[in-house]
């Protein structure tokens, strides 16, 4: 009741505040117009767990900048929140170390566009160990001409620059051979 105001055994106009109350006044036996905060008013501003409007440490509200875990609107250490752009693991713009971070290009194992020490992209030109495309000291790269087995061994005979390249591998060339 927002204008309600309940009598108490041995006063008729006290003014004390009631907890689910707007406008209510609560009655003391013993007083008359003594103000005493409610733990949910609406229109509180101290430290209110439930308040709608507080800014002051509310965990669920909506409008609150205070380190506040599931704000959509906060920019400050929000693990899921969209926008952030800070230590955001599951943030699919974010560019600061994520995993699995689709664009990001700073250290991601499962990268498809990275190009910095990625062990299972595609395109990626770096000391892939199973990289179809790569070039650089592949030993099971299908394109490879290292002197792994005898097909790449005389692959990289022909070829004069890939043969003195396979020549310095001692370990290739007689794995070839």
């Amino acid at each position: 009741n927002r204008q309600s105001t309940v009598l108490q055994p041995s006063n008729r106009h006290s003014t004390v505040l009631q907890p689910s109350n707007r406008q209510s006044t609560v009655l003391q036996p013993s007083n008359r117009q003594r103000p005493v905060l409610q733990p949910f008013n609406r229109q509180s501003t101290v430290l209110q767990p439930s308040n709608r409007h507080s800014t002051v440490l509310q965990p669920s509200n909506r409008q609150s900048t205070v380190l506040q875990p599931s704000n959509r609107q906060s920019t400050v250490l929000q693990p899921s929140n969209r926008q952030s752009t800070v230590l955001q693991p599951s943030n699919r713009h974010s560019t600061v170390l994520q995993p699995s971070n689709r664009h990001s290009t700073v250290l991601q194992p499962s990268n498809r566009h990275s190009t910095v020490l990625q062990p299972s992209n595609r395109q990626s030109t770096v000391l892939q160990p199973s990289n179809r495309h790569s070039t650089v000291l592949q030993p099971s790269n299908r394109q490879s001409t290292y002197c792994l087995t005898t097909q790449y061994c005389l692959t990289a005979l022909s070829q004069t620059q890939y043969c003195l390249t396979a020549l310095k591998q001692i370990q290739y060339c007689l794995t070839a051979l």
